[in-house]
């Protein structure tokens, strides 16, 4: 069997994947844990996330992060945000090198990942437009207007009354405004009739695609041969009245598509210092709200200012919310004992990790109350060995958020509920449950970012 360490204990592959498909779920790591059959002491290792940037410390020792700074390279953009939700190097300001940071080409709506966004041929530090094939719509790709020597933000380069790609075709000079082509507008949509045959466009029909917009507007914004130019399943005619981009799926670069998107256009749309994807993706908080677990810190401060959990609204799962331990002054990512939801405290000998009743089994191993449905359900006689319950059915209330506990060989390492004992998941109560619910999007993302960031190969290019 295939095995890696942690923590110096020898686990499955498949138990290591089990935890982090757990954590970009949503689910509470306990239970994803205890089913994989792993003590709570490899829990309470492998869940910390000490900088609060979305991966575990054990996930940035693999990839060589530093667990301790949220932005491992500097450029700007969290660990867990690079790998989760842009699929970037975080130990590389420019993932692909073309001498544009990762952060900046977010900004500009251009893929970190390529050097060539919108495919004309033009690397994207050079496009003049990056995010549109033809900048300025009259049928000639940007790359193609560069080669022909024609002004590619320009449809018109000599100004002699046709356009560029239609001159081209016509075998006149667009760069000579005395032998431009004349046509008339048949379908009255504002492109002459031999522009339209140069973009090909329908000369007899105003709206070609049938977005409800004229084809001479689409053409300027979008592309007249497609409704829906940026396939985000919106009509290019819907996206513009809404101020949205049509060449761009999300057009406040937030990592949300628009068509998903609560605000499309404003990134961080309740201004708490979290993009409404990285809130989404990373913390499974909600945008929108800017206080998500009601612990009356904002989301933003409690990542970036406090390092507690902006989806739970007791951290350490002391029964005092976060908001109150830092107005009190006190550490909201520790109880008084020195315990927090990852493991129990270091004083007791065996019982239940966190404060969850009938969680983990005592150190004698329990077989009525070792979490899951509570009959047998994975308690052991040998000593401290408490076992995972049964996952075939939901948790009955005593069991816990988690519900599964999850006992241990190891005294005083009992992991169960992290402290909430109703099956409400109430927000308000301490419980390792999270807040938001994650987007669809994002199961199984730590898995394919981390494929992507070790498969990468910088590309190599020849410079001629």
């Amino acid at each position: 069997m295939r095995t890696r360490s942690i923590g110096g204990a020898l686990i499955s592959w498949g138990a290591w994947r089990v935890l982090l498909l757990a954590i970009s779920s949503g689910t509470c790591p306990a239970t994803a844990w205890a089913a994989s059959g792993q003590t709570a002491g490899q829990l309470a290792q492998a869940v910390t996330d000490s900088d609060r940037d979305g991966l575990t410390d054990e996930v940035e020792a693999k990839l060589g992060t530093n667990p301790t700074e949220p932005d491992s390279d500097e450029d700007g953009l969290g660990d867990g945000e690079e790998v989760l939700l842009w699929l970037t190097n975080p130990l590389d300001v420019d993932t692909e090198g073309d001498g544009l940071d990762d952060a900046e080409e977010i900004a500009r709506g251009t893929n970190p990942a390529s050097f060539d966004t919108d495919g004309d041929g033009l690397d994207d530090v050079v496009d003049p437009n990056p995010i549109r094939l033809d900048a300025d719509g009259d049928g000639l790709d940007d790359g193609e207007e560069i080669a022909s020597g024609t002004n590619a933000l320009q449809r018109d380069t000599d100004g002699g009354g046709a356009s560029d790609n239609w001159e081209l075709q016509a075998g006149t000079d667009p760069n000579a405004p005395g032998d431009d082509p004349r046509s008339v507008d048949t379908d009255e949509d504002g492109l002459l009739d031999g522009e339209e045959l140069a973009l090909g466009t329908d000369p007899f029909n105003p709206d070609t695609d049938g977005d409800l917009s004229l084809d001479s507007i689409d053409s300027r914004l979008c592309n007249p041969l497609i409704a829906d130019t940026d396939g985000d399943g919106l009509k290019d005619s819907t996206e513009r009245a809404a101020n949205f981009d049509c060449n761009q799926k999300d057009t406040d670069h937030d990592g949300i598509p628009d068509r998903e998107d609560v605000a499309a256009t404003v990134a961080d749309s309740e201004e708490d210092g979290l993009i409404d994807g990285v809130e989404v993706t990373i913390y499974h908080t909600f945008p929108g709200d800017d206080d998500s677990d009601r612990d009356k810190l904002k989301d933003g401060d409690e990542v970036h200012k406090y390092l507690t959990d902006p989806a739970n609204a007791d951290t350490d799962c002391d029964g005092v919310g976060d908001g109150a331990e830092v107005s009190a002054g006190t550490d909201p990512l520790h109880a008084a004992d020195g315990s927090n939801c990852d493991g129990s405290s270091p004083t007791s000998a065996g019982g239940a990790g966190g404060t969850g009743a009938s969680a983990g089994g005592s150190a004698g191993g329990t077989a009525a109350t070792a979490g899951g449905k509570g009959e047998s359900a994975g308690g052991s006689a040998e000593i401290g060995a408490g076992g995972a319950g049964s996952f075939d059915e939901p948790p009955d209330s005593d069991a816990g958020s988690s519900g599964a506990g999850a006992g241990s060989a190891t005294p005083g390492a009992g992991a169960g509920s992290t402290g909430d004992t109703s099956s409400d998941g109430d927000p308000t109560e301490p419980g390792c449950t999270q807040v938001g619910a994650p987007s669809s999007r994002t199961g199984g993302l730590p898995l394919l970012g981390l494929m992507a960031i070790f498969g990468r190969r910088r590309r190599v290019r020849s410079k001629n």
